[in-house]
C-alpha cells in the first residue's frame, strides 16, 4: 500500500487513481475521485516563480531606494547649511575678499557643500517618486514639478561643483599664492561667465513645491504638513544666508521623512 501511494504520488495521478488504474480525468468526468492530490513540488513551483519575478524584486528596490531618497536628502541638506562657518551671519557675501574669509582653512565649509553636492541624486529620486505617485488630482503637478526640480537639482549639482567644490582646491594653495588669487575670486561672486546658469537654482525649490501641491490635492499629505513643506522650500531661495536655508530644511524634512517612511512601508509589504 505505501508502494502504491508513493508512486502515485510521484506520477501525479490520485490515491484513487493510484489503486483502481482508472486514469485521472476519467475519474473526475464521473465524479468517482473526491480529491485530487496534486504534488507538492507543483505548487511549491508556482509559487516560487511569483516570488521571484524580476519585476516584482525591481519594482520593490525601486520602493526602496525612493523612501530612503525622501527621508536622506532634507537631512543631508540640512547638514550642509549648518556646517556653514557663519550660520547666524545675515550678511550677503558680494566681495571676494568675503568669499575667501569664508573658506579659506575651514574644513567644514568644504566637507557641508560635499554632503549637498552628494544629496543631489537623492533629490532626483525623490522627485521621480513623486512624480510616479501622484496619478490623479495632482498628475500634472506631479509631472511639471518633477521635471522643474530635476532642472534644477542639475544646476544645483553645477553650483556645488564650480562654486565650492574648485574653492576646495583653492584652499590648498599657500599664503601667498592664496593672497594673489583672493581679488580674482571676485568673478565667481558675480557669477561671470557661463556661471550664470546658477541663478535657475531657485528651479528646484519652486518644482518641489508644486509637486507638494499636488500632494495636497491627492490627499497624501495633511494640508498643514503640506503648507509647511512649501514654506521651507521656498525658504532656501534666499541669498545664500545658512539660518533661513536651515530652518527651510527642518520643515521640508517634517514633510518629507514621514513620507519616505510610508513608502518604504509600502515596500516592505509589497
Amino acid at each position: 500500500m505505501a508502494v502504491t501511494l508513493w508512486r502515485a504520488r510521484a506520477s501525479g495521478t490520485s490515491l484513487v487513481a493510484g489503486l483502481s488504474g482508472v486514469d485521472e480525468p476519467a475519474c473526475a468526468r464521473r465524479r468517482k475521485c473526491p480529491l485530487i492530490i496534486q504534488p507538492k513540488w507543483a505548487q511549491m513551483t508556482r509559487v516560487d516563480h511569483i516570488q521571484t519575478d524580476p519585476k516584482d524584486r525591481i519594482r520593490r528596490v525601486k520602493q526602496i531606494i525612493y523612501g530612503l531618497a525622501l527621508v536622506s536628502f532634507p537631512i543631508m541638506l540640512l547638514a550642509g547649511f549648518l556646517m556653514h562657518p557663519d550660520l547666524l551671519s545675515f550678511t550677503i557675501v558680494t566681495t571676494a575678499d568675503q568669499l575667501a574669509s569664508n573658506f579659506r582653512r575651514s574644513t567644514m565649509f568644504h566637507v557641508g557643500h560635499l554632503i549637498v553636492a552628494l544629496s543631489v541624486p537623492l533629490i532626483v529620486a525623490a522627485l521621480l517618486c513623486l512624480m510616479e505617485r501622484l496619478k490623479g488630482a495632482g498628475a500634472w503637478y506631479g509631472f511639471i514639478g518633477g521635471i522643474t526640480g530635476i532642472l534644477g537639482a542639475v544646476v544645483l549639482a553645477i553650483d556645488k561643483g564650480a562654486l565650492c567644490l574648485v574653492l576646495s582646491a583653492f584652499d590648498t594653495l599657500n599664503d601667498a599664492q592664496f593672497a594673489d588669487l583672493v581679488p580674482h575670486l571676485q568673478v565667481i561672486v558675480d557669477k561671470a561667465g557661463l556661471l550664470w546658469v546658477v541663478w535657475l537654482l531657485p528651479l528646484l525649490p519652486i518644482g518641489a513645491a508644486v509637486q507638494v501641491v499636488g500632494l495636497i490635492k491627492e490627499r497624501q499629505v495633511p494640508i498643514w504638513r503640506g503648507v509647511g513643506m512649501i514654506t521651507g522650500l521656498l525658504l532656501l531661495n534666499n541669498p545664500d544666508i545658512e539660518l533661513i536655508s536651515s530652518f527651510g530644511a527642518v520643515l521640508m524634512a517634517f514633510g518629507y521623512v514621514p513620507l519616505g517612511i510610508r513608502v518604504l512601508a509600502e515596500a516592505r509589504s509589497a
